[in-house]
């Protein structure tokens, strides 16, 4: 008794087998129909018996005989809305299958009970009308829009629906749209605020329009396309197709239904390339059919089953189990038949048949006694596993994206966003913003003098430093920080210098960190436009010091907040070119530009260059341009331009993006005569070019380079290179007052590795960068004397001082003497000066001659 037992738990067990799904990883089996024959009802008993243990575990439906149903109204009992296979399972964790597809087919069939009342005499024509029939199109279309209405209310199912359909829509879109945020920065010129909204707008369009188009239907009604039963013609309308649908045959209408509704179990079992419940499903759809007569709607069922999947070579992820007295032919090939006690063995049997790839659809089990009464309970841990798996991976997809996303816009903490791998933005607060350890102390100098300001002062202007201040990890060090350190020494100079001078106001130094190579400018000035915006306080930005898009792009954003932006060694011409071809109202640049530099080179090359006897020959001069891989660097090409404008003869320039590609052309150059090399690009690859210029050029050749290389060469203590000519923005070699000593002192209060690398190129422009907004401060002061700190514009107002500053009276600031000319559209400081170096192992820094730039005028002069 005890082993009849166990056979007959076997039986359950095998069933289970059949039910569970294989791994993710593995394709889904045909799934067979049970036949469970017996003598005087026992069939039934047994089929009862058999899956009574996973009814409340999974999509299921019991199907008793009835003499009058059709086999439409049995596919409404199982798949329309409300049916029994769409029904959610208590403990699956998971949603239950929607049947979108036979719901349509279901709605197109019943039309045609449903004529309207006054058809026949209005229109004389029977019902359903015939598909050319105009009114009835009119009709069927109204009737389609009425029904998707309906289903689209708010009644608690329809509320269901939309939830279950937003959540499968979610896991794809939200992470979608995420990336595409974080992605913009890398592979764009959108940075910050906007590439977040960006990114907002494709997750929230998107997990809309799929959640939309799946509550229509619109997503899953293309397959009507591509199924053999009354096929949807292209580009046919809805309500078109659902006309013939209902005009269709019984025959083809039958097969339609059988094959939507098992679509739509297919697409529930579906493992889609995006997230969705069917890769959570652990256990297959389970039906079960008293046969009754052969023309009852289940027997009916079969048959169309049996011809549908036939006909189309698709299996259907439902276990099917029939109970019936006798064994009638199922299918046309023989079926692996055995008792109820060797259920495992038919199975495998019918397994191996199925392996043979046409496989038999049935198998059958004959009840030869009677059935035991002990409990079973299916192994549902793997089930629910598989279940909870997916959930984790949904909400990995949406909390993953979601938590880089918090910590890029609020991990570095507020006004700060985490990009490249480093905090970029607005913030004081030197622990978050987590500087590179070279410029961190000349920061905390700054905020040592921001500290004394008594945090209830109520006159304070703050003046934001734009610039990098931290390195990718992912990239080599930048060449920049030696010019970042130059700057903040600079500002910190001027800074307490002012502060200890004016007892009334004072000035505040606030940094925006662009990044390394200032790639995210655009964010950092958002947050800048966002502080102005509430803070009347803000005075202007002082840094940009880099010609590059992304800076562009800043003082776009800037000069839209009507904030000053004093540049420091910005001096490509196009740089603040963001509206066509005039400059930025609101752009101040302290030094001299590239069309200046390249006058004074036209100049010198006119002289033959230090040791020259007469004009160097156009056709002997060769151009080096730097080409940036993100085409976002702009100085290089800017330089170039400028010096062939100058220069029209001037051959074609050579350009080059690594080096490789510059020793390949300093090769070439030097091969074809050329007696000069014009470096135009960046520090980078400075070493390359005078590695190779020494090794393949004749030892005559000489290097002329701009203004760029100026602190590498001025920063290094012992020259090993060949000799190179280059143009510098300020003199390096001599002191200049007032300035130098507060600069020294700046300098010389950094740590020793600091001060060692210190730019003080950076330094007085930064300096007189800050002096002019002070003097443009006082000068407003005094224009609204009398006002309340909180009623001035400050921004406005040095602006307007800036503008004309000085022009009679130029001030005497650490670079030299300058002013702005009042009502120029290119605000450059007039007049600069640009000093002709040359550097070389025996001689030195060595001056050569110097010009003076004021305005488009420039006069270049030779001698120390």
């Amino acid at each position: 008794m005890a082993d009849f037992g166990r056979r007959q738990r076997r039986s359950r067990e095998a069933l289970e087998r059949l039910l569970r799904r294989p791994a993710f990883w593995r394709k889904d089996p045909p799934l067979p129909v049970v036949v469970v024959t017996g003598p005087d009802g026992s069939g039934t008993e047994a089929a009862r018996w058999l899956t009574e243990p996973f009814e409340d575990h999974l999509p299921f439906a019991r199907v008793p005989a009835t003499g009058d149903r059709t086999l439409r109204q049995l596919i409404e009992l199982l798949a329309d809305e409300g049916g029994r296979l769409g029904e959610p399972v208590s403990g699956s964790f998971l949603p239950a299958p929607r049947f979108p597809l036979v719901q349509f087919a279901l709605w197109a069939l019943t039309q045609r009970d449903r004529p309207p009342s006054t058809w026949d005499d209005t229109h004389g024509e029977p019902w359903p009308p015939d598909p050319r029939s105009g009114a009835g199109r009119k009709m069927f279309k109204e009737r389609l829009k009425q029904w998707r209405w309906d289903q689209a209310q708010g009644t608690g199912k329809a509320v269901l629906r939309s939830a279950d359909f937003f959540a499968r829509a979610a896991p794809t879109w939200v992470p979608a749209g995420i990336v595409i945020a974080l992605g913009a920065g890398w592979i764009t010129d959108v940075v910050g605020v906007v590439q977040w909204i960006a990114g907002a707008a494709v997750a929230i369009v998107g997990t809309v329009g799929q959640t939309w188009l799946s509550i229509r239907g619109s997503i899953f009604n293309r397959w009507f396309k591509r199924q053999p039963y009354i096929t949807r013609r292209p580009f046919e309308k809805l309500w078109a197709y659902g006309l013939r649908v209902a005009q269709a045959p019984e025959e083809d209408a039958e097969r339609l239904l059988v094959h939507a509704m098992f679509e739509d179990l297919r697409q529930a079992y579906r493992k889609w390339p995006i997230p969705w419940p069917s890769w959570g499903r652990g256990l297959y759809c389970l039906l079960v059919l008293e046969a009754g007569g052969p023309r009852s709607a289940n027997a009916r069922f079969l048959n169309v089953m049996r011809d549908v999947i036939d006909e189309t070579g698709r299996f259907v992820p439902l276990v099917v189990i029939v109970s019936a007295s006798q064994a009638d032919s199922l299918e046309r090939r023989p079926v692996a038949q055995g008792s109820m006690e060797s259920f495992e063995d038919v199975a495998s049997e019918w397994r191996r048949r199925r392996d043979l790839r046409v496989p038999p659809l049935g198998m059958v089990l004959r009840v030869t006694d009677d059935l035991p009464t002990a409990p079973y309970g299916p192994r549902l841990i793997p089930v629910r596993a598989r279940a909870w798996i997916y959930w984790a991976a949904v909400f990995s997809l949406m909390a993953a994206p979601l938590a880089y996303a918090r910590a890029a816009t609020l991990g570095c903490g507020g006004g700060l966003m985490e990009e490249f791998g480093q905090c970029v933005g607005l913030s004081d607060d030197l622990g978050r913003l987590r500087p590179d350890p070279l410029v961190r102390p000349a920061l905390e100098r700054i905020q040592e003098e921001n500290a004394r300001i008594p945090a209830d002062h109520g006159r304070i202007v703050t003046v934001f430093f734009m610039g990098p201040l931290t390195r990718d990890p992912l990239l080599k060090s930048g060449d920049q920080f030696n010019g970042v350190l130059g700057e903040l020494a600079g500002l910190h100079a001027r800074q307490r210098q002012y502060n200890r001078q004016s007892g009334d106001w004072q000035v505040r130094v606030e940094f925006a960190n662009v990044g390394q190579d200032f790639r995210s400018a655009s964010y950092a000035a958002e947050v800048v436009e966002e502080r102005a915006e509430r803070d009347r306080g803000a005075a202007a930005v002082i840094g940009l010091a880099w010609s590059r898009k992304e800076t562009q792009e800043a003082i776009r954003i800037l000069g839209r907040a009507q904030l000053p932006m004093l540049s420091t060694t910005n001096s490509a011409d196009g740089t603040p070119r963001v509206n066509g071809d005039r400059s930025s109202p609101y752009f101040f640049r302290m030094a001299a530009p590239n069309s200046a530099q390249a006058k004074a080179m036209r100049w010198w090359l006119s002289r033959g260059l230090p040791g020259g006897t007469g004009p160097v020959p156009v056709a002997k001069v060769a151009t080096l341009e730097q080409r940036s891989p993100d085409g976002k660097d702009i100085y290089s090409a800017d330089l170039t331009r400028e010096l062939h404008t100058q220069l029209p003869d001037l051959p074609a320039a050579l350009p080059f993006s690594t080096r490789t590609e510059l020793s390949s052309q300093v090769d070439a150059a030097c091969r074809n005569g050329a007696r000069i090399l014009v470096y135009t690009g960046r520090t980078t690859f400075l070493d390359t070019l005078l590695d190779d210029g020494e090794k393949v050029c004749d030892p005559s050749t000489q290097i002329l380079a701009g203004d760029e290389v100026t602190v590498t060469v001025a920063e290094m203590r012992r020259w090993s290179g060949p000799r190179m000519n280059f143009v510098s923005l300020t003199d390096i070699s001599t002191r200049i007052v007032p300035g130098n000593a507060a600069i020294d002192e700046a300098v010389g209060e950094l740590p020793k590795a600091a001060a060692s690398v210190t730019s003080r190129v950076h330094a007085r422009l930064a300096y007189d960068a800050l002096l002019a907004v002070t003097y443009a401060l006082d000068d407003l002061l005094r224009q609204q004397s009398g006002q309340p700190g909180d009623a001035l514009d400050i921004a406005a107002g040095v602006h307007y001082n800036l503008r004309g500053l000085r022009a009679g009276s130029p001030v005497s600031g650490a670079s030299g003497a300058f002013s702005f000319e009042p009502g120029a559209t290119d605000h450059t400081a007039t007049p600069r000066s640009l000093w002709l170096f040359s550097v070389s192992q025996t001689e030195g820094i060595r001056p050569h001659g110097s010009c003076t730039v004021i305005s488009a005028r420039v006069e270049c002069r030779s001698g120390p």
